[in-house]
């Protein structure tokens, strides 16, 4: 009679253990998924990142090139307002 017991502890041990291996199974099935999903929005932060980045450089090199050139036309300022002057003064 003593054996019988054992073995039916023992199947109710592997029954216990096969349903507490079902439920952590799914909750690692469900992390997984999280992460996975985690994963693919930290992917996508990362590329909206380096578009932003290529975007602020390109916006950055626009911005110096308008610069120049506005640098350039003030550089000449001096010089047209003479001529427009002189130009102002042949016409009277």
């Amino acid at each position: 009679m003593h054996a019988k017991f054992q073995y039916v502890a023992l199947i109710r041990f592997a029954h216990t253990m096969h349903r507490r291996l079902k439920v952590t199974e799914q909750a690692q099935e469900a992390s997984e998924q999280s992460l996975s999903k985690e994963r693919r929005q930290r992917k996508q932060a990362q590329q909206q990142l380096k578009e932003v980045a290529a975007s602020a450089a390109d916006t950055a090199e626009s911005l110096r090139r308008a610069e120049d050139q506005l640098r350039k036309w003030k550089d000449r300022q001096p010089y047209i307002n003479h001529y427009l002057g002189l130009v102002t003064t042949m016409s009277e």
